[in-house]
């Protein structure tokens, strides 16, 4: 016995008492949840973003960069030979998903040093590249892997693209573009030499995008310019021309006499720009008058906003129901302990001092028992409360509240009072002579990305030379009076207030379509739509590369095209005014200047549709008289690497607003990247975002230069009445003679067509033929002499960024065939969709000479058939 009970009732008893303690315990666990071992901190501050520079191990990893939704604005510099850099904006959590990638932080990969483009002298070109030489085993200079070349027995084809030459403040430059029929295997290497003394002059880079062989390029300084270059492939390839002068165009805007530069002194934010922009147009009345675009923006406001708890289980985000300025700022949360047992939850609202006070519940020994989750339904279902209540980035909210607070809401917007927190009407000014839809209408637009701070500052320089300089200045009068000109100096107001007050990185517009999962207030530099993906054409949700569906990526590219008030503004624009037919997106930095297409589809890299010949032609052409004005300011020169479609030069960014207005409503439609790197201490420094003042205002009088250019480029389009004239050259492959050339006539023959009549010429083999133009035009042509309608086979480019097709005669052959400019006008005024027959005609006949005569000689029926065409065309070649 023990203590007066049988030990059997005892162990009964005992056995009882554990099993209804064991009970308690499992309730208690069920009523109490306890946070997992593996519930997270709760992150209270937006992660830190900086400009990082990066070693990349090549060019294909860029659409893996855009992938994780950093955006990529600056060029691809080969600061050294051998080692692609390129500059981002990231987090620490953006940087190591990147070194994941295989990017290197430039200063743990040894820093930049000189750029080492220099030559090694005296090296002399080879008569060719020695096949299987230790050249072909090399790593090719994008910095990857050599994979095996091609067969020893195989011989490439290289063709030059560009060989440029462009002198700065810095010297003399060499730009050289050429592509390699085995370029597409890493381990094909070119190299350039002087065309006249065979000194080496240095490597091209490997230049692959989405996977995709482009071409080579190289930039390298030079101590003297060579009159022609040769390439040659370490498979025994090669190819030399001649180097062109970088731009090739001359300005036609007069910047001489009486003209005024320099009305912008400082950085502005969107609402002293405005105020300037509507100041001038106060100023000048009868030249210009402000439009209001019926889309106001979000505004610069949110809702204020709190998290309390210190891990993902426990935390609560709190939101006030009011904007942050009406209210919600003066809003605060507190939790407490009650301090008695078996309490309930209870949620009450002090309006004195503006307190959302959270008594939590207890259990009956006084513990608070309240989950986040608990809290979270309650203040959810008060309506009378003036916040409302979500869980943390998805986190499961079963863990038990802790006492905290007060803690203050807020919006975290910290601009001075001048800057309101109401939507923000956009206005663009309309500057002109006579502003009624009759002249040419030009679309100049800035800041679509908020953290771009110079581009404002080039829209409202340009429209303040336009109005200051009418009077005193006859070229800048003839721009007032004769065309119709829309500036935009700030699309994202919302996000460049921002920029300037808050965050300077930041890129998007303030709408956070997020869900709560990404709306804490740690989240609230990575909210916003990228106004420059929120296009109809070719964008993410189109299936082009470039923009994201996340909201919290750089180039989200929002819920839907044209879901931002910042875009449809855009667009209205240009409903709105039909006659508009050119414009300028303006954008920083890297010194880019491009057009269309700039968005491609992957894998495949199938891009949007590429402009025709002769419209790249005219991009060409006018862009490189823009370049020329805007290197009248301070000797700054666009790279020829950095001019060209988006694609390109850049990579894609589907969803753009120069495709929308190019392919929706034929506008061309041009990008502008200010901030043109500065070479020095021997290589190319990046300009960045937001430079110093005196490289700001560099760059804003500079680009200001390209824009008054653009308005010379409209007038000029407006004043055309003259027809474009189209001619052939034919070039006759080896063993080849002609009739013509036996008269005299040079080869290879360019032959003009001033009449209706037919032209012939007999060869005695087969000929090359290319198509001329007397300005920007795209030839339509048959082969079989039927009538050539727009229906008809359309003269190419024979690649990306390559010549003029040459199109192969091997026998007889009737051409027919008209020129129509980027006007619309007609080549002798011809109707291709009517009956008219002044259309261009040229018989080829093909004909071997007889067995036993010279071979330039043609039979003796052919030369008395022929005779009078052959002098007809002496005479078509020397007009």
């Amino acid at each position: 016995m023990v203590g007066g009970m049988s030990g059997s009732k005892w162990r009964a008893r005992s056995w009882a008492t554990f099993l209804a303690v064991v009970l308690v315990a499992l309730l208690c666990l069920q009523a109490v949840p306890v946070a997992s071992h593996s519930d997270e901190p709760v992150v209270k501050d937006p992660p830190v973003h900086r400009p990082v520079t990066f070693v990349l191990p090549s060019t294909d990893v860029i659409p893996k960069i855009l992938e994780l939704g950093v955006a990529v604005e600056a060029p691809v510099r080969e600061d050294r030979p051998g080692q692609l850099t390129l500059e981002l904006v990231v987090n620490a959590e953006e940087q190591r998903q990147l070194e994941e990638l295989g990017l290197v932080p430039l200063e743990q990969a040894g820093g930049g040093g000189a750029d080492g483009l220099q030559p090694a002298k005296g090296t002399k070109s080879p008569a060719a590249a020695s096949k299987g030489s230790p050249a072909a085993e090399r790593s090719e200079t994008s910095g990857g892997i050599a994979a095996a070349g091609p067969a020893a027995s195989e011989t490439d084809q290289v063709r030059i693209l560009r060989a440029e030459t462009f002198e700065n403040y810095a010297g003399s430059f060499l730009s050289i573009e050429a592509r390699s029929s085995a370029g597409d295997v890493s381990g094909v290497t070119l190299e350039v030499y002087d065309g006249a003394t065979g000194e080496r002059i240095g490597t091209l880079s490997r230049y692959v995008d989405a996977g995709q062989y482009m071409y080579h390029r190289l930039l390298t300084k030079v101590e003297r310019v060579p009159q022609t270059v040769r390439v040659v492939s370490n498979l025994g390839g090669s190819a030399e021309q001649e180097v062109s002068r970088w731009p090739s165009q001359e300005a036609r805007f007069s910047f001489d006499g009486a003209y005024r530069t320099g009305f912008v002194d400082h950085y502005m934010d969107p609402t002293e720009v405005y105020a300037r922009l509507e100041a001038l147009a106060a100023q000048f009345p009868q030249l210009s008058e402000i439009i209001e675009l019926p889309y106001k923006t979000n505004g610069y406001r949110r809702k204020a906003m709190a998290v309390t708890g210190a891990t993902a289980s426990r935390a609560i985000v709190w939101y006030s129901k009011a904007w942050g300025h009406e209210g919600g700022n003066d809003l605060r949360v507190h939790l407490v302990d009650p301090g008695a047992p078996a309490r309930p939850l209870e949620i009450t609202y002090d309006p004195a001092s503006h307190t959302v006070r959270v008594s939590l519940a207890t259990d009956a020994t006084g513990r608070v028992v309240s989950t986040a989750g608990d809290v979270i339904a309650a203040v959810n279902a008060n309506s009378g409360l003036p916040v409302t209540a979500f869980n943390y980035r998805g986190a499961t909210p079963n863990g038990i509240v802790e006492p905290e607070g007060p803690v203050q809401l807020s919006d975290f917007l910290n601009a001075p009072a001048h800057v309101s927190r109401e939507p923000f009407t956009v206005k663009a000014i309309r500057i002109g002579k006579r502003r009624d839809g009759s002249r040419t209408g030009v679309f100049i637009y800035a800041q679509e990305h908020a953290r771009e701070w110079v581009t404002p500052l080039v829209a409202l320089e340009t429209a303040a030379r336009l109005l200051h300089n009418y009077a005193t200045h006859k070229p800048t009068r003839e721009l007032v009076d004769n065309l119709d000109i829309f500036i935009l100096p700030s699309v994202n107001p919302d996000g460049a207030h921002y920029s300037f007050y808050d965050y300077n990185m930041q890129r998007k517009n303030l709408v956070n379509h997020g869900g709560p999962e990404v709306s804490d207030p740690a989240r609230r530099n990575q909210w916003g739509v990228d106004i420059n993906r929120n296009f109809a054409v070719g964008s993410v949700h189109d299936g082009y590369s470039g923009g994201s569906t996340d909201p919290l990526s750089q180039t989200y590219a929002g819920p839907a095209p044209l879901s931002e008030p910042e875009a449809r503004n855009e667009v209205w624009l240009v409903e709105r005014f039909p006659n508009i037919k050119f414009s300028m997106n303006v954008h920083s930095y890297g010194g880019y200047f491009m057009w269309a297409p700039g968005g491609y589809r992957v894998p495949g890299r199938v891009t949007l549709p590429r402009p025709t010949l002769g419209q790249e032609t005219y991009f060409w052409q006018v862009g490189e008289r823009i370049l020329s004005a805007i290197e009248r300011w301070r000797d700054t020169v666009i790279l020829p690497s950095r001019t060209g479609p988006v694609v390109d030069v850049l990579y894609s960014a589907g969803g753009n607003s120069a495709d929308h207005f190019w392919y929706k409503y034929g506008i061309f439609a041009w990008d502008f990247e200010v901030g043109v790197d500065r070479f020095e201490s021997g290589r190319w420094q990046p300009m960045g975002f937001q430079p110093p003042w005196p490289e700001a205002y560099d760059q804003a009088m500079e680009f200001a230069h390209g824009t008054m250019e653009l308005l010379r480029v409209a007038l000029d389009y407006q004043n055309d009445r003259q027809r474009p004239k189209s001619s052939v050259e034919l070039i006759p492959e080896e063993g080849t003679r002609s009739a013509a050339v036996a008269l005299g006539a040079k080869s290879p023959l360019v032959l003009s067509f001033e009449d209706d009549s037919e032209q012939t010429l007999v060869y005695t083999g087969p000929v090359r033929l290319r198509f001329r133009t007397s300005e920007p035009a795209d030839v339509y042509y048959t082969l079989d002499g039927s009538r050539p309608t727009f229906e008809s086979s359309r003269y190419e480019a024979a690649g990306v960024r390559d010549r003029p097709q040459e199109i192969r005669i091997e026998k007889t052959t009737e051409v027919a065939f008209f020129a129509v400019d980027m006007k619309g006008l007609v080549e002798k005024n011809y109707k291709p969709d009517g009956k008219g027959k002044n259309y261009n005609k040229l018989r080829i006949v093909i004909q071997p000479p007889v067995e036993g005569t010279d071979s330039a000689s043609l039979s003796p029926g052919a030369n008395k058939a022929h005779s009078g065409q052959a002098e007809r065309v002496l005479a078509a070649v020397r007009r």
